[in-house]
């Protein structure tokens, strides 16, 4: 079931006996931050980022507490996150954290430790913007990290390209956020194939080839993420990617410039797709093409799109969606389609399978020609077989002849004895 609506968080301000002093900032920051609308904050972000799918009305700011302990104490009896987001937990008796969606334990000081666990978020005093509380919140909510196509690793503990999507709020903190906000850095937004998993992007904002395995081009707009106010499509979906426009304002106000991205999606997670995998360069500008069709030993399919236009003042960016239809198979009767290898491997697979091909057809040239000779042979020794036989006949005919010949011999030579002895 899709996560929406009211998200509820118990925000819970924590401070140690030997750090009481320090108070960050004043409990009104903290309802600023997460909860207030019109802010810029973290509420303000889910319900853009969403496209108003779900807020964070409703959730509470609890504190500031001071708990009679050391901050050092307190990391050696609470050594995982978890066991420090419960020791948050367990210091405001009085709150039922129970009906909450989750729980935000923020500390005065850092404890050498931040993020999410569980249905809770750890966060210090530098981890209080909209970037690093999104991030961690969407977690909560379901989200998970986004990843690009490189083999760079962000850290020894995670899988190549996780933390590489620069347009995904899942990919923090390596991402284009905004600089100079109250609540700063805040953003990207959230990318479509997270909000369609999520279930957060309407079905009629996204277009779809209107058929189902016919070749065709279409023209379409596609209307920037930042925008959803502006009528038309949000997304693409078409040959298993998903294709957004993005703009440098709102939330993404810290992208470098306007930009077509193109995701793969892969629940629970997506692949941004580079149009320079070199650079690890994820933007498509007007002119590029991202050709994903495929012609391999005979099999068709697959999608070409072809960034034509950015319009900045509609908001839009114009593209050319070309679809190549899966040739139709043959099988007991029925017609069953193909599966298309993935078509970003079609060089790959084309410069491997091509050599064999040609091998395997020089050898059926030879197979070929070595039939058309047993073939050719055995006529021949159908040919002599029935000459040898015509030539036993006629050798028999020949006997037959010199035998009554013979007997016509003898029987003159006795007739001339005969007349002989008589005459």
């Amino acid at each position: 079931m899709a996560t929406k609506g009211s998200q509820k968080f118990a925000i819970l301000l924590v401070k140690f006996s030997d750090t009481a002093y320090t108070e960050p900032n004043p409990v009104a920051f903290y309802d600023d931050l997460l909860i207030r609308r019109g802010t810029g904050g973290v509420n303000d972000y889910f319900l853009a980022a969403s496209l108003g799918e779900i807020n964070l009305d409703g959730s509470q700011v609890f504190g500031w507490i001071t708990i009679d302990t050391t901050r050092d104490d307190f990391i050696a009896a609470h050594p995982g996150r978890w066991d420090k987001i419960k020791g948050a937990i367990d210091a405001f008796s009085n709150v039922d954290t129970s009906p909450f969606t989750g729980v935000i334990a923020i500390f005065n000081v850092g404890l050498g430790d931040g993020g999410m666990q569980g249905r809770g978020v750890l966060c210090a005093p530098g981890d209080v913007n909209v970037t690093f509380l999104g991030h961690e919140i969407g977690h909560v909510l379901g989200l998970e990290h986004s990843f690009d196509q490189s083999a760079r690793q962000k850290a020894n503990w995670s899988a190549p390209g996780e933390y590489y999507d620069p347009y995904d709020l899942m990919s923090a903190m390596s991402v284009l956020s905004d600089a100079g906000h109250r609540f700063s850095p805040r953003g990207p937004l959230i990318n479509t194939a997270n909000l369609h998993r999520m279930g957060w992007m309407p079905a009629d904002r996204v277009w779809n080839p209107p058929l189902k395995n016919s070749s065709d081009t279409y023209d379409i707009d596609l209307v920037a993420l930042s925008s959803p106010n502006v009528p038309g499509f949000l997304a693409a979906e078409l040959g298993g990617v998903i294709v957004e426009f993005r703009v440098p304002e709102g939330f993404d106000n810290g992208l470098p410039r306007p930009a077509v991205l193109i995701h793969e999606p892969a629940d629970p997670n997506s692949t941004i797709i580079a149009s320079d995998l070199a650079s690890n360069n994820n933007e498509w500008q007007p002119g590029q093409t991202y050709d994903a069709t495929l012609k391999l030993l005979g099999q068709t399919g697959g999608v070409r799109i072809k960034v034509i236009s950015f319009d900045l003042r509609r908001k839009v960016a114009r593209l050319s969606m070309t679809v190549m239809a899966v040739k139709p198979q043959l099988y007991n009767d029925k017609i069953e389609r193909m599966p298309i290898p993935d078509p970003r491997l079609s060089s790959f697979v084309e410069a491997f399978i091509s050599p064999i091909w040609q091998a395997l057809a020089s050898k059926a040239d030879e197979i070929r020609f070595d039939e058309k000779q047993r073939q050719s042979i055995e006529i021949q020794q159908n040919t002599i077989a029935q000459q040898k036989t015509a030539i036993e006949v006629q050798a028999g005919q020949i006997r037959l002849y010199r035998n009554v010949l013979v007997g016509c011999a003898i029987v003159v030579s006795a007739a001339v004895w005969f007349l002989s002895r008589h005459l």
